[in-house]
């Protein structure tokens, strides 16, 4: 198992180092804090907060990216606090899974007081899910049967699913910030997609693609909820 700690307090002096005194909150967050994180396949986000974040500043941020990326840890989300504040109703799936999964590394903690708009929810919970239905059957077509790229479609789908089924608890008032067995037993209850299929597409994720050909009927499983959560959200 890695040394998931080192890869964080690498980053968290990096980070300390090229920001100094403009360094407002830096953040870990998603699946590195979750059971969906796969040990050499899994990326470390990070949420970071500056001011500035100018050019000189991404420079410096520049000669850190080649080092990061063999840790599989992505360049962090940038923002200034301002733009941090006026981002909520533009990204509310994106803070509400920071607000689900998220441990500050550095600076202040801006995310426990973060107020998000239900409206804001359920308009990109709509974009989301039509624009995956879009994905979901073009790939399912251009697969003609290859399981290598449904697996792979599958895989890349996972965070932005748990992201959108988060979304829609967090519409209907359930809980939202449950994890585990917890959360995709309220997603069955409350949205009807079975309790056993993000489960299912996590394990695929983590064989990747060496699970005894289940990724063919996940796919179609993963397919017909979308489908399904559409009309749904539509009708909300």
């Amino acid at each position: 198992m890695e040394n998931r700690e080192q890869v964080v307090d690498t980053v968290r002096r990096d980070v300390e180092r090229v920001a100094g005194p403009g360094l407002r909150s830096l953040f870990l967050y998603g699946s590195a804090l979750t059971e969906q994180f796969v040990d050499k396949v899994s990326d470390y986000n990070f949420g970071l907060v500056a001011d500035p974040v100018d050019v000189p500043f991404l420079e410096r941020l520049q000669s850190l990216a080649g080092k990061w990326e063999e840790q599989r840890v992505p360049v962090p989300v940038l923002f200034t606090p301002k733009f941090f504040l006026q981002a909520r109703d533009s990204f509310p799936l994106e803070f509400l899974a920071m607000k689900a999964s998220y441990r500050v590394v550095s600076g202040d903690d801006l995310i426990a007081g973060l107020e998000i708009d239900v409206r804001d929810v359920r308009l990109e919970c709509e974009w989301e899910l039509r624009s995956k239905l879009l994905v979901l059957r073009r790939q399912y077509v251009r697969s003609r049967g290859d399981m290598r790229l449904l697996h792979d479609t599958v895989v890349e789908a996972v965070p932005a699913f748990t992201a959108i089924l988060r979304g829609c608890l967090f519409f209907l008032g359930r809980e939202w910030d449950a994890r585990g067995d917890q959360l995709w037993q309220e997603v069955e209850d409350a949205l009807g997609v079975p309790a056993g299929l993000m489960p299912a597409l996590i394990e695929e994720r983590r064989e990747r693609g060496h699970g005894g050909g289940a990724v063919g009927p996940l796919y179609i499983a993963l397919l017909e909820a979308t489908e399904s959560l559409v009309q749904k959200v539509d009708a909300w």
